[in-house]
């Protein structure tokens, strides 16, 4: 009898054309795509280390920055970015992020919020700008996620988890800490 696996997904992501594209981020590592009907097209990705392969892709995105669009996700446990054309095929990875969980794109900029405490602004071409709130060592940070609002250091980040930019251009923060915490970082 074959076993079954787990199905536990993380994020979605909106084609274009209404296809759907969700990654299975804390059950089998796959993305499955949808047509816009909700019919099954493919599966690809799947648990492992290479190129095309995740581990927890926990965000996805599909990027409109470029000439063509790209689907972007967030391989968290493989500490890196990945990127794939919109049929599933690896085009390549961006570096610079460590635990990554979420994207949000504001003109052509990209806040993506990473669980190792610390939030990542990249720019268009996807090098980083800038880490924002870094903690010195992100598993001790990561220790505080139990703790009561007054051990948390103010500018610095526990567990970010989720990021978007608003419209005046201000970044939102949440964090994945017990009881909670949003961070607001106001636009310079």
């Amino acid at each position: 009898m074959e076993q079954k696996k787990k199905y536990s997904p993380t994020n979605l992501a909106l084609g274009p054309n209404g296809d759907l594209y969700v990654g299975d981020g804390y059950g089998s590592s796959y993305v499955n795509q949808y047509d816009k009907n909700g019919k099954y097209i493919r599966t690809f990705g799947g648990l492992g280390k290479d190129p095309g392969q995740l581990s927890c892709p926990h965000g996805i995105i599909v990027d409109y920055r470029g000439k063509q669009p790209v689907l972007t996700v967030a391989d968290r446990t493989n500490k890196r970015l990945q990127h794939f054309t919109l049929d599933g095929k690896h085009i390549g990875f961006s570096s610079g992020v460590s635990s990554p969980c979420h994207f949000n794109i504001r003109k052509g900029k990209v806040v993506i919020p990473d669980l190792d405490a610390r939030v990542t602004l990249m720019d268009e071409k996807n090098n980083v700008i800038t880490h924002l709130g870094a903690a010195e060592d992100p598993k001790t940070a990561r220790a505080l996620r139990t703790k009561t609002r007054d051990t948390f250091e103010p500018g610095k980040f526990i567990c970010p988890h989720g990021a978007c930019f608003d419209h005046a251009g201000n970044i939102f923060v949440v964090e994945w800490v017990e009881v909670g915490r949003v961070t607001k970082l106001r636009k310079v």
